[in-house]
Parts: C-alpha cells; sequence; structure tokens
C-alpha cells in the first residue's frame, strides 16, 4: 500500500525514512516515528543500564579481589597445608621431580587445591580425608589414594574409619575399585607402620 507516494513498510523503517521532512503530514509514517523513537529510547535506556551495573560490578570484583590472597601467598599456604596432611618427604618428592612439562600442574595443585580449597570453611581436614578416601576409592586412582591414606591418618582418621570409608564406597562403586582401594590402604598402613609412624589397630 502507498502513502504519500511512499511504500508503506510497516515496522520495517530505515533511518533515513524516519528523518524525511516530506514524510512529516503522513499519520501512518508520523506512528512509525514515535513507534521507533520509543523503542531506540527505551533501548538505549536499557543499554545504559547495562553499562552502569556493568561498571559497579567490575569495580566490586576488583576491590573483592584486592582483598584476596595473591597466587604467591595461596601458594605458600598450600605448601604449608600439603605438607601437614601428606607428609614434607611426599612434597619435598613431587616438587624435586618436576620438570618444565609437570612443573605447572604442580604449581596448581598446590595453589588451589590445598592453598584454597584444602583452607575453606566449614569441613576440617579430617571429613575433606574421609571424603577423599572415597572419591578416590570410585575412581580407582591407587596412587592418589595411597597418597591420601597416609594424610588421613595424618588428620587423624583412624584405621577403622579409613576401611569402612573404602568398604561404604564400594557398594555405591564396584567391587573391584573397593578391592583395589583396600589392597592399597593396607599397603600404606602396613608401611606407616613399619616406619613408626602409627601403629596398626587392625591386624
Amino acid at each position: 500500500m502507498i502513502w504519500g507516494g511512499h511504500a508503506d513498510i510497516g515496522t520495517n523503517y530505515t533511518p533515513r525514512s524516519l528523518h524525511d521532512p516530506r514524510q512529516s503530514t503522513d499519520p501512518p509514517t508520523r506512528m512509525r516515528s514515535l513507534y521507533a523513537n520509543n523503542f531506540f529510547e527505551k533501548h538505549i535506556t536499557r543499554h545504559q543500564y547495562f553499562l552502569k551495573s556493568h561498571s559497579t560490578t567490575l569495580t566490586t570484583t576488583q576491590s573483592t579481589m584486592s582483598s584476596n590472597p595473591t597466587t604467591a601467598e595461596l601458594y605458600e599456604q598450600g605448601l604449608q597445608t600439603r605438607r601437614a596432611v601428606v607428609g614434607e618427604a611426599h612434597v619435598e618428592r613431587s616438587l624435586s621431580s618436576a620438570n618444565a612439562f609437570t612443573r605447572p600442574m604442580q604449581d596448581i595443585v598446590t595453589e588451589f587445591a590445598w592453598g584454597n580449597v584444602w583452607n575453606r570453611p566449614g569441613l576440617d581436614r579430617k571429613q575433606r580425608s574421609l571424603i577423599n578416601i572415597g572419591m578416590l576409592t570410585a575412581l580407582n586412582r591407587s596412587l592418589e589414594l595411597g597418597v591420601h591414606v597416609r594424610g588421613a591418618v595424618n588428620n587423624g582418621l583412624s584405621e577403622l574409619e579409613i576401611r569402612e570409608a573404602i568398604i561404604h564406597a564400594t557398594v555405591y562403586c564396584g567391587a573391584p575399585a573397593g578391592m583395589e582401594a583396600m589392597r592399597t590402604a593396607d599397603r600404606v598402613l602396613a608401611d606407616m607402620e613399619e616406619k613408626g609412624e602409627m601403629v596398626r589397630e587392625l591386624k
């Protein structure tokens, strides 16, 4: 349909047609112009609000980050926690054997896992060790389980608690993983007793 010599393009207007003075007396075009102005005004306002909100959020985030521990502080805290849990010898062996390829992973584990997560509120170290026993049993990760069985003893878990954690996990993750975990734990506990680090209660 044609209005005033111009095609009715509905809402498919262009910026040029909105400012064409020849359309100023055309009611349908004038209505489209009002709609367009309201549309742009509304969305410009939303855009300004977004920018303001984003700026506030960014400022708040930067302020929060500035009050958090630095990477170096988390790393040092992680080293202390890691040594206290799994033992000085294991930590030094892991760090000294790291090379240019594996070192970044040691840094990440020390900083994030040991420096951050292990020092969060809500769970004590004994509870965290109990969780680790169950998870590593389910994952069937014997090497890491052995490390954390030693850590569990250092964190106050009894031999009975370690055994029962493995049995409980076995119900949900399967017998093969549970059997492997039990053999690993028994081997680590025997080694700790032989070195005088503990006295086994279950023989």
